[in-house]
Protein backbone atom coordinates (compact mmCIF):
# COMPACT_ATOMS: atom_id res chain seq x y z
CA UNK A 1 0.00 0.00 0.00
CA UNK A 2 2.74 2.46 0.84
CA UNK A 3 4.87 0.63 -1.27
CA UNK A 4 7.35 1.94 -4.08
CA UNK A 5 9.97 0.35 -6.27
CA UNK A 6 12.60 -1.32 -5.04
CA UNK A 7 15.51 1.21 -4.03
CA UNK A 8 19.01 0.24 -4.24
CA UNK A 9 21.35 0.60 -1.23
CA UNK A 10 23.16 4.02 -2.50
CA UNK A 11 19.66 4.93 -3.55
CA UNK A 12 18.10 3.96 -0.16
CA UNK A 13 21.42 5.99 1.23
CA UNK A 14 20.16 9.03 -0.35
CA UNK A 15 16.84 9.02 0.21
CA UNK A 16 17.65 8.75 4.07
CA UNK A 17 20.17 11.78 3.51
CA UNK A 18 17.34 13.84 2.39
CA UNK A 19 15.15 13.29 5.39
CA UNK A 20 18.32 14.34 7.56
CA UNK A 21 17.70 17.70 6.01
CA UNK A 22 13.93 18.48 6.49
CA UNK A 23 12.84 20.25 9.19
CA UNK A 24 11.21 17.96 12.56
CA UNK A 25 7.71 19.70 11.58
CA UNK A 26 7.99 18.41 8.04
CA UNK A 27 8.79 14.98 9.07
CA UNK A 28 5.78 14.99 11.56
CA UNK A 29 3.89 15.94 9.35
CA UNK A 30 4.75 12.99 6.80
CA UNK A 31 4.56 10.49 10.11
CA UNK A 32 0.42 11.67 10.33
CA UNK A 33 -0.20 11.60 6.33
CA UNK A 34 1.39 8.08 7.11
CA UNK A 35 -1.02 6.91 9.60
CA UNK A 36 -4.37 8.61 7.65
CA UNK A 37 -3.68 6.54 5.09
CA UNK A 38 -3.14 3.30 6.59
CA UNK A 39 -4.49 2.90 9.95
CA UNK A 40 -2.62 -0.08 10.76
CA UNK A 41 -0.13 1.39 13.24
CA UNK A 42 2.94 -1.14 13.07
CA UNK A 43 3.86 0.59 9.76
CA UNK A 44 4.84 3.51 11.57
CA UNK A 45 6.85 1.73 13.98
CA UNK A 46 8.71 -0.16 11.73
CA UNK A 47 9.41 2.51 9.42
CA UNK A 48 10.40 4.31 12.60
CA UNK A 49 13.60 1.38 12.81
CA UNK A 50 14.16 1.98 9.05
CA UNK A 51 14.76 5.69 8.73
CA UNK A 52 16.57 7.19 11.53
CA UNK A 53 15.19 10.78 10.62
CA UNK A 54 12.04 9.58 10.90
CA UNK A 55 12.20 7.76 14.20
CA UNK A 56 11.03 10.66 16.75
CA UNK A 57 8.04 11.70 14.95
CA UNK A 58 7.17 8.29 13.99
CA UNK A 59 6.80 7.45 17.56
CA UNK A 60 5.53 10.82 18.21
CA UNK A 61 2.45 10.16 16.23
CA UNK A 62 2.33 6.60 17.76
CA UNK A 63 2.19 7.24 21.12
CA UNK A 64 -0.19 9.70 20.78
CA UNK A 65 -2.74 8.23 19.07
CA UNK A 66 -2.59 4.71 21.20
CA UNK A 67 -4.99 4.48 23.32
CA UNK A 68 -3.59 3.50 27.18
CA UNK A 69 -5.60 1.42 29.42
CA UNK A 70 -4.88 -0.87 32.36
CA UNK A 71 -4.02 -4.26 31.64
CA UNK A 72 -1.85 -7.41 33.24
CA UNK A 73 1.32 -6.03 34.30
CA UNK A 74 4.83 -6.98 32.35
CA UNK A 75 6.51 -9.06 34.95
CA UNK A 76 10.76 -8.88 34.36
CA UNK A 77 12.88 -11.62 34.12
CA UNK A 78 16.33 -10.78 34.56
CA UNK A 79 18.49 -10.08 33.01
CA UNK A 80 16.64 -8.23 29.90
CA UNK A 81 13.79 -10.38 29.44
CA UNK A 82 10.36 -11.00 30.14
CA UNK A 83 8.35 -13.83 32.22
CA UNK A 84 7.35 -16.75 29.19
CA UNK A 85 3.30 -15.67 30.56
CA UNK A 86 3.45 -11.84 29.25
CA UNK A 87 0.80 -10.78 26.60
CA UNK A 88 2.90 -8.20 24.23
CA UNK A 89 1.39 -6.97 21.03
CA UNK A 90 3.27 -4.45 19.19
CA UNK A 91 1.81 -1.10 18.90
CA UNK A 92 0.00 -1.06 22.13
CA UNK A 93 0.85 0.42 25.65
CA UNK A 94 2.09 -2.02 28.57
CA UNK A 95 2.63 -1.18 32.34
CA UNK A 96 5.05 -2.68 35.01
CA UNK A 97 6.90 -2.66 38.36
CA UNK A 98 9.98 -2.36 39.01
CA UNK A 99 9.38 -2.48 42.87
CA UNK A 100 6.52 -3.95 44.92
CA UNK A 101 5.60 -0.04 46.79
CA UNK A 102 6.73 2.08 43.41
CA UNK A 103 4.15 3.36 40.94
CA UNK A 104 3.45 1.80 37.95
CA UNK A 105 5.66 2.40 34.90
CA UNK A 106 4.21 3.04 31.31
CA UNK A 107 6.05 1.53 28.45
CA UNK A 108 5.24 1.21 24.79
CA UNK A 109 5.97 -1.67 22.81
CA UNK A 110 8.23 -1.55 19.77
CA UNK A 111 8.33 -4.27 16.90
CA UNK A 112 9.78 -6.77 18.64
CA UNK A 113 13.79 -7.42 19.06
CA UNK A 114 16.10 -9.59 20.86
CA UNK A 115 19.16 -8.78 22.07
CA UNK A 116 20.80 -8.49 18.77
CA UNK A 117 18.08 -5.59 17.77
CA UNK A 118 17.15 -8.27 15.45
CA UNK A 119 13.30 -7.93 15.15
CA UNK A 120 11.03 -11.09 15.96
CA UNK A 121 8.62 -11.86 13.22
CA UNK A 122 5.50 -11.83 15.26
CA UNK A 123 2.66 -9.19 16.12
CA UNK A 124 1.46 -10.75 18.97
CA UNK A 125 2.49 -14.04 21.18
CA UNK A 126 1.87 -15.46 24.38
CA UNK A 127 5.35 -16.85 24.45
CA UNK A 128 7.90 -13.58 25.19
CA UNK A 129 10.89 -15.87 25.13
CA UNK A 130 13.86 -14.05 23.57
CA UNK A 131 12.85 -10.51 23.61
CA UNK A 132 14.83 -8.00 24.63
CA UNK A 133 12.97 -5.24 27.07
CA UNK A 134 15.68 -3.06 26.50
CA UNK A 135 14.78 -2.72 22.38
CA UNK A 136 11.37 -3.47 22.57
CA UNK A 137 9.93 -1.73 26.00
CA UNK A 138 10.06 2.37 25.27
CA UNK A 139 9.25 4.24 28.57
CA UNK A 140 7.05 6.73 28.64
CA UNK A 141 6.35 9.48 31.26
CA UNK A 142 2.12 9.47 31.98
CA UNK A 143 2.03 12.97 31.07
CA UNK A 144 3.09 12.47 27.67
CA UNK A 145 0.00 9.93 27.21
CA UNK A 146 -3.15 11.31 25.21
CA UNK A 147 -5.31 9.16 24.92
CA UNK A 148 -6.57 7.20 28.10
CA UNK A 149 -9.35 4.09 29.25
CA UNK A 150 -10.82 3.73 32.94
CA UNK A 151 -12.92 1.31 33.45
CA UNK A 152 -14.71 0.28 36.97
CA UNK A 153 -12.30 -2.06 37.99
CA UNK A 154 -9.31 -0.24 37.47
CA UNK A 155 -6.72 1.12 40.53
CA UNK A 156 -6.38 4.44 39.56
CA UNK A 157 -9.27 6.85 38.34
CA UNK A 158 -6.59 9.56 37.49
CA UNK A 159 -6.33 10.64 33.44
CA UNK A 160 -3.23 11.94 32.59
CA UNK A 161 -2.70 15.28 32.92
CA UNK A 162 -2.25 16.04 29.47
CA UNK A 163 -4.81 13.73 28.50
CA UNK A 164 -6.93 14.97 25.11
CA UNK A 165 -9.05 11.79 24.87
CA UNK A 166 -10.49 9.61 27.49
CA UNK A 167 -12.94 6.71 27.27
CA UNK A 168 -14.71 5.60 30.46
CA UNK A 169 -16.35 2.10 30.68
CA UNK A 170 -18.34 0.31 33.61
CA UNK A 171 -21.77 0.15 34.45
CA UNK A 172 -20.68 0.65 38.64
CA UNK A 173 -18.43 3.39 37.80
CA UNK A 174 -17.05 5.50 40.65
CA UNK A 175 -18.25 9.17 39.60
CA UNK A 176 -17.13 10.73 42.59
CA UNK A 177 -13.27 9.46 41.77
CA UNK A 178 -12.65 11.14 38.26
CA UNK A 179 -11.27 14.87 37.93
CA UNK A 180 -11.61 15.68 33.90
CA UNK A 181 -8.33 17.37 33.27
CA UNK A 182 -8.68 20.96 31.91
CA UNK A 183 -6.62 19.47 28.22
CA UNK A 184 -9.82 17.23 27.61
CA UNK A 185 -11.33 17.58 24.06
CA UNK A 186 -12.59 14.35 23.65
CA UNK A 187 -15.05 12.06 26.18
CA UNK A 188 -16.52 8.51 25.50
CA UNK A 189 -18.48 7.12 27.94
CA UNK A 190 -19.87 3.68 27.09
CA UNK A 191 -21.92 1.23 28.70
CA UNK A 192 -21.30 3.91 31.59
CA UNK A 193 -24.21 4.79 34.02
CA UNK A 194 -25.16 7.82 34.27
CA UNK A 195 -25.43 9.62 37.95
CA UNK A 196 -29.09 9.33 39.07
CA UNK A 197 -29.30 12.43 41.30
CA UNK A 198 -29.28 15.92 39.84
CA UNK A 199 -26.72 16.88 42.12
CA UNK A 200 -24.83 14.23 41.65
CA UNK A 201 -24.33 14.61 38.03
CA UNK A 202 -23.85 18.58 38.37
CA UNK A 203 -21.18 17.92 40.86
CA UNK A 204 -19.57 15.15 38.36
CA UNK A 205 -20.09 17.10 35.10
CA UNK A 206 -20.26 20.44 36.78
CA UNK A 207 -17.09 21.38 35.83
CA UNK A 208 -16.71 19.93 32.19
CA UNK A 209 -13.43 20.92 30.40
CA UNK A 210 -13.73 24.25 27.93
CA UNK A 211 -12.35 23.18 25.13
CA UNK A 212 -14.34 19.64 24.72
CA UNK A 213 -14.95 18.94 21.30
CA UNK A 214 -16.18 15.95 21.16
CA UNK A 215 -18.75 13.53 22.81
CA UNK A 216 -19.86 9.96 23.10
CA UNK A 217 -22.46 8.72 25.22
CA UNK A 218 -23.98 5.13 25.28
CA UNK A 219 -24.74 5.19 28.11
CA UNK A 220 -27.91 4.18 31.01
CA UNK A 221 -28.80 5.34 34.88
CA UNK A 222 -27.21 4.00 38.06
CA UNK A 223 -29.13 0.84 38.90
CA UNK A 224 -30.80 -1.81 37.37
CA UNK A 225 -32.22 -1.12 33.86
CA UNK A 226 -34.91 -3.04 32.37
CA UNK A 227 -34.85 -1.66 28.68
CA UNK A 228 -39.12 -2.97 28.92
CA UNK A 229 -39.52 -0.41 31.63
CA UNK A 230 -40.74 2.83 30.62
CA UNK A 231 -40.01 4.05 34.39
CA UNK A 232 -35.83 3.15 33.50
CA UNK A 233 -36.44 5.27 30.62
CA UNK A 234 -37.97 8.31 32.59
CA UNK A 235 -35.25 7.90 34.72
CA UNK A 236 -32.75 7.97 31.71
CA UNK A 237 -34.96 10.96 30.29
CA UNK A 238 -34.15 12.92 33.28
CA UNK A 239 -30.74 11.90 33.76
CA UNK A 240 -29.70 13.49 29.98
CA UNK A 241 -32.24 16.83 30.87
CA UNK A 242 -29.63 17.06 33.85
CA UNK A 243 -26.22 16.16 31.67
CA UNK A 244 -27.13 18.32 28.31
CA UNK A 245 -27.63 21.88 30.01
CA UNK A 246 -23.77 21.15 31.52
CA UNK A 247 -22.38 20.67 28.78
CA UNK A 248 -20.42 23.75 27.04
CA UNK A 249 -21.02 24.68 23.69
CA UNK A 250 -17.97 24.23 22.00
CA UNK A 251 -19.21 20.61 21.10
CA UNK A 252 -18.38 19.56 17.41
CA UNK A 253 -19.03 16.18 17.37
CA UNK A 254 -21.45 14.26 19.31
CA UNK A 255 -22.57 10.89 19.10
CA UNK A 256 -25.48 9.12 20.91
CA UNK A 257 -25.32 5.18 21.00
CA UNK A 258 -27.79 2.68 22.75
CA UNK A 259 -30.88 5.92 22.63
CA UNK A 260 -33.55 3.03 21.87
CA UNK A 261 -35.74 4.07 25.07
CA UNK A 262 -34.70 7.96 24.70
CA UNK A 263 -38.67 9.52 26.24
CA UNK A 264 -39.72 12.81 24.72
CA UNK A 265 -38.08 14.69 27.30
CA UNK A 266 -34.19 13.55 26.62
CA UNK A 267 -35.17 14.20 22.37
CA UNK A 268 -36.58 17.67 24.21
CA UNK A 269 -33.08 17.85 25.91
CA UNK A 270 -31.06 17.03 23.10
CA UNK A 271 -32.88 19.35 20.66
CA UNK A 272 -32.22 21.84 23.32
CA UNK A 273 -28.39 20.85 23.31
CA UNK A 274 -28.23 20.88 19.42
CA UNK A 275 -29.47 24.33 18.73
CA UNK A 276 -26.79 25.69 21.56
CA UNK A 277 -24.18 23.69 19.45
CA UNK A 278 -23.37 26.98 17.07
CA UNK A 279 -20.23 24.67 15.90
CA UNK A 280 -21.37 20.85 15.54
CA UNK A 281 -20.40 19.55 12.21
CA UNK A 282 -20.85 15.65 13.17
CA UNK A 283 -24.09 14.00 14.65
CA UNK A 284 -24.27 10.32 15.34
CA UNK A 285 -27.55 8.90 16.69
CA UNK A 286 -29.18 5.39 17.04
CA UNK A 287 -32.67 5.09 18.24
CA UNK A 288 -36.29 4.79 17.04
CA UNK A 289 -38.55 6.52 14.76
CA UNK A 290 -40.30 8.76 16.90
CA UNK A 291 -42.55 11.82 16.72
CA UNK A 292 -39.89 13.42 19.52
CA UNK A 293 -37.27 13.03 16.74
CA UNK A 294 -38.93 16.24 14.60
CA UNK A 295 -37.55 18.30 17.74
CA UNK A 296 -34.15 16.83 17.09
CA UNK A 297 -34.00 17.08 13.13
CA UNK A 298 -35.67 20.47 13.60
CA UNK A 299 -32.66 21.58 15.87
CA UNK A 300 -29.84 19.93 13.67
CA UNK A 301 -27.97 22.45 10.97
CA UNK A 302 -29.70 22.76 7.87
CA UNK A 303 -26.57 22.78 5.86
CA UNK A 304 -22.62 23.09 5.93
CA UNK A 305 -22.31 19.98 8.46
CA UNK A 306 -19.69 17.48 7.78
CA UNK A 307 -21.06 13.79 9.01
CA UNK A 308 -24.34 12.82 9.67
CA UNK A 309 -25.26 9.57 10.83
CA UNK A 310 -28.85 7.91 11.78
CA UNK A 311 -29.33 4.64 12.61
CA UNK A 312 -33.32 3.86 13.17
CA UNK A 313 -35.61 1.03 13.91
CA UNK A 314 -38.89 1.56 12.87
CA UNK A 315 -42.43 -0.14 14.13
CA UNK A 316 -45.53 -0.59 11.74
CA UNK A 317 -46.76 1.74 13.86
CA UNK A 318 -44.51 4.41 13.31
CA UNK A 319 -44.19 4.06 9.36
CA UNK A 320 -47.14 6.43 8.44
CA UNK A 321 -45.57 9.17 10.28
CA UNK A 322 -42.10 8.99 8.97
CA UNK A 323 -42.55 11.35 5.80
CA UNK A 324 -43.58 14.10 8.25
CA UNK A 325 -40.76 13.14 10.39
CA UNK A 326 -38.02 12.73 7.92
CA UNK A 327 -39.28 16.68 5.87
CA UNK A 328 -37.30 17.92 9.18
CA UNK A 329 -33.92 16.61 8.29
CA UNK A 330 -31.38 18.88 7.29
CA UNK A 331 -31.01 20.14 3.53
CA UNK A 332 -27.79 18.78 2.50
CA UNK A 333 -24.86 17.61 4.00
CA UNK A 334 -21.08 16.57 3.08
CA UNK A 335 -21.31 12.67 4.62
CA UNK A 336 -24.49 11.10 5.35
CA UNK A 337 -25.32 7.34 7.12
CA UNK A 338 -28.84 6.06 6.97
CA UNK A 339 -29.56 2.81 7.95
CA UNK A 340 -33.25 1.59 8.78
CA UNK A 341 -33.87 -1.68 10.34
CA UNK A 342 -37.75 -3.38 11.31
CA UNK A 343 -37.94 -3.63 15.35
CA UNK A 344 -40.77 -5.64 14.83
CA UNK A 345 -40.39 -7.57 11.77
CA UNK A 346 -42.82 -5.52 9.90
CA UNK A 347 -40.69 -5.71 6.59
CA UNK A 348 -43.54 -6.14 4.46
CA UNK A 349 -45.50 -2.57 5.40
CA UNK A 350 -41.71 -1.30 4.88
CA UNK A 351 -42.36 -1.53 1.24
CA UNK A 352 -44.77 1.40 1.22
CA UNK A 353 -42.54 3.85 3.23
CA UNK A 354 -40.68 6.79 1.75
CA UNK A 355 -37.36 5.85 3.45
CA UNK A 356 -35.74 7.40 0.70
CA UNK A 357 -37.61 10.05 -0.65
CA UNK A 358 -36.94 12.67 1.77
CA UNK A 359 -32.74 11.90 2.68
CA UNK A 360 -30.45 14.59 3.49
CA UNK A 361 -28.77 14.90 0.16
CA UNK A 362 -25.01 14.00 0.56
CA UNK A 363 -22.94 15.64 -1.61
CA UNK A 364 -19.48 13.97 -0.71
CA UNK A 365 -19.82 10.31 0.92
CA UNK A 366 -23.74 8.30 1.21
CA UNK A 367 -24.01 4.97 2.81
CA UNK A 368 -27.64 3.46 2.76
CA UNK A 369 -28.05 0.76 4.25
CA UNK A 370 -32.36 -0.65 4.59
CA UNK A 371 -33.93 -3.88 5.03
CA UNK A 372 -35.81 -3.79 2.01
CA UNK A 373 -35.18 -2.14 -1.29
CA UNK A 374 -38.10 -1.63 -3.95
CA UNK A 375 -38.03 0.55 -7.65
CA UNK A 376 -39.67 3.66 -6.20
CA UNK A 377 -37.07 3.89 -3.35
CA UNK A 378 -34.19 3.59 -5.67
CA UNK A 379 -35.31 5.64 -8.28
CA UNK A 380 -35.87 8.16 -5.82
CA UNK A 381 -32.09 8.31 -3.97
CA UNK A 382 -30.89 11.30 -4.49
CA UNK A 383 -27.58 11.53 -5.90
CA UNK A 384 -25.85 14.54 -5.87
CA UNK A 385 -23.38 14.91 -9.08
CA UNK A 386 -20.77 15.85 -6.73
CA UNK A 387 -20.79 12.11 -4.99
CA UNK A 388 -17.35 10.61 -4.24
CA UNK A 389 -18.35 7.47 -2.08
CA UNK A 390 -21.67 5.57 -2.27
CA UNK A 391 -22.86 2.29 -0.48
CA UNK A 392 -26.11 0.68 -0.71
CA UNK A 393 -26.46 -2.30 1.58
CA UNK A 394 -28.99 -4.60 2.12
CA UNK A 395 -30.04 -6.40 5.27
CA UNK A 396 -32.83 -8.61 4.86
CA UNK A 397 -34.51 -8.79 1.04
CA UNK A 398 -32.52 -8.88 -1.72
CA UNK A 399 -33.96 -7.53 -5.17
CA UNK A 400 -30.83 -6.80 -7.05
CA UNK A 401 -33.32 -5.82 -10.21
CA UNK A 402 -33.81 -2.59 -8.15
CA UNK A 403 -30.21 -1.55 -8.87
CA UNK A 404 -31.76 -0.99 -12.32
CA UNK A 405 -33.09 2.07 -11.44
CA UNK A 406 -29.69 3.23 -9.96
CA UNK A 407 -26.54 2.36 -11.82
CA UNK A 408 -27.16 4.57 -15.08
CA UNK A 409 -27.64 7.79 -12.68
CA UNK A 410 -24.37 6.84 -11.12
CA UNK A 411 -22.40 10.13 -11.31
CA UNK A 412 -19.33 10.70 -12.89
CA UNK A 413 -17.25 12.39 -10.11
CA UNK A 414 -17.51 8.39 -8.23
CA UNK A 415 -14.44 7.15 -6.94
CA UNK A 416 -15.77 4.57 -4.20
CA UNK A 417 -18.43 1.87 -4.61
CA UNK A 418 -19.55 -0.19 -2.73
CA UNK A 419 -22.99 -2.52 -3.44
CA UNK A 420 -23.07 -5.23 -0.65
CA UNK A 421 -25.62 -7.87 0.01
CA UNK A 422 -27.35 -7.64 -3.51
CA UNK A 423 -27.01 -11.48 -4.44
CA UNK A 424 -26.08 -10.04 -8.11
CA UNK A 425 -24.91 -13.14 -9.59
CA UNK A 426 -28.70 -14.38 -9.04
CA UNK A 427 -29.55 -11.67 -11.22
CA UNK A 428 -27.77 -12.02 -14.90
CA UNK A 429 -29.59 -9.27 -15.89
CA UNK A 430 -28.03 -6.73 -13.83
CA UNK A 431 -24.54 -8.16 -13.98
CA UNK A 432 -24.45 -7.92 -17.79
CA UNK A 433 -25.15 -4.08 -17.25
CA UNK A 434 -23.31 -3.09 -14.46
CA UNK A 435 -19.77 -3.18 -15.79
CA UNK A 436 -21.09 -0.91 -19.12
CA UNK A 437 -22.84 1.84 -16.51
CA UNK A 438 -19.51 1.56 -14.05
CA UNK A 439 -18.11 5.57 -14.35
CA UNK A 440 -14.50 5.13 -15.37
CA UNK A 441 -13.46 7.86 -12.01
CA UNK A 442 -14.07 4.46 -9.65
CA UNK A 443 -10.70 3.38 -7.98
CA UNK A 444 -12.25 1.29 -5.67
CA UNK A 445 -15.32 -1.23 -6.27
CA UNK A 446 -16.71 -3.24 -3.47
CA UNK A 447 -18.74 -6.61 -4.56
CA UNK A 448 -18.57 -8.38 -0.99
CA UNK A 449 -21.56 -11.33 -0.34
CA UNK A 450 -23.13 -10.74 -3.96
CA UNK A 451 -22.69 -14.72 -4.69
CA UNK A 452 -21.46 -14.18 -7.69
CA UNK A 453 -20.36 -16.98 -10.22
CA UNK A 454 -19.63 -15.78 -13.62
CA UNK A 455 -17.07 -13.11 -15.22
CA UNK A 456 -16.95 -9.38 -14.39
CA UNK A 457 -16.59 -8.13 -18.60
CA UNK A 458 -15.01 -5.54 -17.89
CA UNK A 459 -13.99 -2.78 -14.94
CA UNK A 460 -13.07 0.74 -14.44
CA UNK A 461 -9.35 1.61 -15.84
CA UNK A 462 -8.16 3.24 -12.96
CA UNK A 463 -9.34 0.76 -10.24
CA UNK A 464 -7.28 0.05 -7.59
CA UNK A 465 -9.28 -1.88 -5.36
CA UNK A 466 -11.67 -4.69 -6.11
CA UNK A 467 -13.09 -6.74 -3.07
CA UNK A 468 -15.10 -10.07 -4.14
CA UNK A 469 -14.88 -11.51 -0.07
CA UNK A 470 -17.97 -13.93 0.45
CA UNK A 471 -18.54 -14.20 -3.28
CA UNK A 472 -17.38 -17.80 -3.68
CA UNK A 473 -16.86 -20.98 -1.91
CA UNK A 474 -13.90 -23.08 -1.64
CA UNK A 475 -15.53 -25.92 -3.24
CA UNK A 476 -17.29 -24.00 -5.81
CA UNK A 477 -15.84 -24.54 -9.28
CA UNK A 478 -15.80 -21.05 -11.16
CA UNK A 479 -12.51 -20.23 -13.72
CA UNK A 480 -11.13 -16.88 -12.88
CA UNK A 481 -9.25 -16.69 -16.03
CA UNK A 482 -11.09 -13.32 -16.45
CA UNK A 483 -8.59 -11.69 -14.34
CA UNK A 484 -6.17 -12.54 -16.61
CA UNK A 485 -7.39 -9.71 -19.38
CA UNK A 486 -10.18 -7.64 -17.19
CA UNK A 487 -8.13 -6.57 -14.26
CA UNK A 488 -6.35 -3.30 -15.04
CA UNK A 489 -2.76 -2.55 -14.29
CA UNK A 490 -3.51 -0.09 -11.96
CA UNK A 491 -5.26 -2.57 -9.26
CA UNK A 492 -3.09 -1.76 -5.96
CA UNK A 493 -5.45 -4.52 -4.03
CA UNK A 494 -7.34 -7.39 -4.24
CA UNK A 495 -9.29 -9.07 -1.87
CA UNK A 496 -10.71 -12.92 -2.83
CA UNK A 497 -11.01 -14.28 0.43
CA UNK A 498 -12.95 -18.06 0.34
CA UNK A 499 -12.32 -18.38 -3.53
CA UNK A 500 -10.78 -21.57 -4.34
CA UNK A 501 -7.15 -21.51 -4.56
CA UNK A 502 -5.93 -22.84 -7.41
CA UNK A 503 -8.11 -21.25 -9.76
CA UNK A 504 -7.25 -17.73 -8.26
CA UNK A 505 -3.26 -18.46 -8.32
CA UNK A 506 -3.63 -19.97 -11.89
CA UNK A 507 -5.21 -16.75 -13.09
CA UNK A 508 -3.05 -14.13 -10.88
CA UNK A 509 -0.13 -15.59 -12.07
CA UNK A 510 -1.11 -15.47 -15.78
CA UNK A 511 -2.06 -11.86 -15.34
CA UNK A 512 0.01 -9.57 -17.54
CA UNK A 513 1.32 -6.53 -15.35
CA UNK A 514 4.26 -7.85 -13.52
CA UNK A 515 5.24 -5.33 -10.08
CA UNK A 516 8.34 -4.32 -12.90
CA UNK A 517 5.46 -2.66 -14.82
CA UNK A 518 3.33 -1.69 -12.25
CA UNK A 519 6.43 -0.35 -10.10
CA UNK A 520 4.53 -1.79 -6.76
CA UNK A 521 3.24 -4.91 -5.47
CA UNK A 522 -0.46 -5.81 -6.07
CA UNK A 523 -1.79 -6.73 -2.34
CA UNK A 524 -4.02 -9.81 -2.73
CA UNK A 525 -6.13 -11.11 0.47
CA UNK A 526 -6.63 -15.03 -0.48
CA UNK A 527 -6.37 -18.07 1.20
CA UNK A 528 -3.34 -19.97 0.27
CA UNK A 529 -4.77 -23.59 1.17
CA UNK A 530 -3.81 -26.04 -1.01
CA UNK A 531 -1.68 -24.86 -3.15
CA UNK A 532 1.98 -26.22 -4.05
CA UNK A 533 4.52 -24.79 -2.32
CA UNK A 534 6.47 -24.20 -5.80
CA UNK A 535 2.95 -22.10 -6.56
CA UNK A 536 3.11 -20.21 -2.88
CA UNK A 537 6.85 -19.21 -3.77
CA UNK A 538 5.65 -17.87 -7.51
CA UNK A 539 2.53 -15.93 -6.12
CA UNK A 540 4.94 -14.42 -3.54
CA UNK A 541 7.66 -13.34 -5.69
CA UNK A 542 4.92 -10.85 -7.54
CA UNK A 543 2.07 -10.12 -5.20
CA UNK A 544 1.64 -9.10 -1.61
CA UNK A 545 -0.27 -12.37 -0.29
CA UNK A 546 -1.83 -11.50 2.95
CA UNK A 547 -4.49 -13.13 5.32
CA UNK A 548 -5.76 -10.12 6.65
CA UNK A 549 -8.98 -8.15 5.24
CA UNK A 550 -8.13 -4.56 6.46
CA UNK A 551 -9.16 -2.98 3.34
CA UNK A 552 -6.65 -0.23 2.52
CA UNK A 553 -7.43 3.67 2.14
CA UNK A 554 -6.90 4.62 -1.56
Amino acid sequence: MLGARAQSPAAASALWSRLDRLPSVILTHIAEWIHRVDSNGDTLLYLALAAPALYAPCLRVAIQICTAFESGLLRFAKPDSLKGDCDVQVGEFATAKTRRNEPVQWYFILPLRNRGRMIIPVNFSDNVTGISRTWTLLPVPIAHIRCFSIDMQATEYTAPPQCRRLILTGRSFPWTAITFPASLTELEMEDVSLPKTKAKMQRVFGQMPPNLRKLRLGSEVEGEYNEDSSASAAEFGKAVGWLFPLLHATITTLILTRCTLFPASALRALADLISRLALLSSFTFTGCVSTGLALVFRALPRTGMTHLELSLGITFEAIPGWAALASNLPTSVNSLRFVMTSSDGAYGALETLPAIERLTLATDALTVRLPIVTNAMCNQLPLAPTLRDLSLELEFKSRAQCLAAIIPRLPASLAHLTLKEWRLGRTPTIMSHLPAHLPPSIKALDLRGNQLSSALSSLPPHLRLLNLQDNFRAAQRVSFNWMTQVLPATMRWLDVTSAPAPGVAEALLAWPHSPRVTGQKMQVCMTETGLPDEVRQRLRERFDVVHSTTVPIF
